[in-house]
């Protein structure tokens, strides 16, 4: 083993994997990092297995600096394996949800962690470019609780093995398990990496604007407040520098780098934590995807926090009243499985933007109630 996943965990508990040589996969993820705001930076060497552990300690290190670092290692399946710096976006599948929506290459997100006082929890998700494949969150503690969408893919294990696995805090067996099933590497096993094989290193440093009740506009010497779509006003509110609109304060959410953005928490009378739903996944005969939320003291009184629809509307007259919004359905936190959230949301504005709702990028950041873990659960690209 590199090294035991029950110990010091040196090399990340959650990472991503690639179906794609590092060459491919680094060069994808250098594309989706670029934009107006974004600095990359992409290096090539070759892997020496005696240095994996300094590479993870950089990581370590890198993770109080402005850049984010990606290290792209090749490994004896065909298969690349993704390092992040970002503490959040390692606890977060948007770098394999990107790669395959923008690059149309199949990625797994995969984490594990054994050593959380509350319980033992694991992660896996596979995206392919036709969208979500599987989804498989495990969380242990007094009892588990299990969110599974998609299909399950070939070779995995039953749900109660799962469940046992990880109340038996033997979540890292037991995502292997699932990564054997599925034909993927071991990415905690040295003898998946190819010594002397392929390594790309990525550095991205973005230029973060300030938040001020919406945003500033990064370009001017003044600061400008973003408007919030009409839908939303009544319930947008400064966002909180402690709350989970920290995860889209660098901006790194506008998936066409876009160099301003709006960022919003959301409040209904009075009250910041709130039951969520989101769209069901699936095609449903071209309905637009919406957002609700409701407060969790009046949980049947339902607002849109995001509307596919309006958009639409910007790009195509009546769209807005003709199209049928996705179904819903309850978001649970994938640490801890409750169902209730501080929620702030991230709008990316175009350059030729004409209203408030005529935005390309959305983005739906979430901050556990009961656990504190907060990540990026939703974002679609409105145009």
């Amino acid at each position: 083993m590199m090294n035991d996943p029950k110990g010091s965990g040196t090399i990340p508990k959650a990472l991503d994997l690639v179906r794609a040589a590092p060459r491919v996969a680094g060069h994808a993820l250098a594309q989706m990092l670029e934009g107006p705001r974004a600095s990359v930076v992409v290096s090539e060497t070759n892997l020496q297995a005696h240095d994996l552990m300094n590479f993870a300690t950089r990581l370590a290190d890198d993770r109080s600096t402005d850049t984010r670092r990606y290290l792209i290692f090749e490994t004896r399946s065909g298969w690349s394996v993704v390092w992040a710096t970002s503490a959040h976006e390692a606890w977060n599948d948007g770098v394999a949800k990107q790669l395959a929506k923008f690059s149309g290459l199949t990625a797994a997100h995969a984490g594990y962690d054994d050593d959380d006082p509350r319980g033992a929890r694991l992660e896996f998700v596979l995206h392919t470019d036709a969208g979500l494949a599987r989804q498989l969150s495990v969380m242990g503690g007094r009892r588990v609780s299990t969110l599974a969408l998609g299909n399950p893919i070939e070779g995995e294990p039953e749900r109660a093995i799962l469940e046992k696995g990880v109340q038996n805090r033997d979540a890292a067996g037991t995502l292997r398990k699932i990564l054997a099933g599925a034909s993927l590497p071991d990415p905690w096993d040295q003898s998946s990496y190819i010594e002397g094989g392929a390594m790309f290193t990525i550095a991205c440093t973005i230029g973060a604007a300030p938040i001020v009740g919406g945003l500033a506009s990064p370009r001017s010497h003044h600061r400008t407040v973003e408007t919030p779509p009409g839908y939303l006003a009544p319930y947008a509110r400064k966002p909180k520098e402690n709350g989970p609109a920290a995860l889209l304060q660098d901006g790194a959410f506008c998936g066409h780098g876009e160099p301003r953005f709006g960022i919003w928490d959301i409040e209904l009378s009075g009250a910041r934590v709130l039951l969520v739903e989101l769209p069901q996944p699936g095609d449903d005969d071209g309905a637009l995807p919406v957002v609700r939320v409701a407060s969790a003291l009046r949980p049947i009184d339902f607002v849109l926090a995001y509307d596919g629809r309006c958009v639409a509307s910007i790009q195509d007259e009546g769209a807005s009243n003709e199209r049928a919004a996705t179904p819903t359905q309850p978001l649970a936190c994938s640490a801890c499985g409750a169902r209730t959230f501080a929620v702030s949301v991230g709008f990316e504005i175009p350059g030729d933007s004409t209203s408030p709702e005529d935005t390309s990028w959305f983005a739906l950041a979430v901050q556990c109630a009961t656990c504190g873990h907060a990540q990026i659960a939703w974002d679609h690209e409105s145009a």
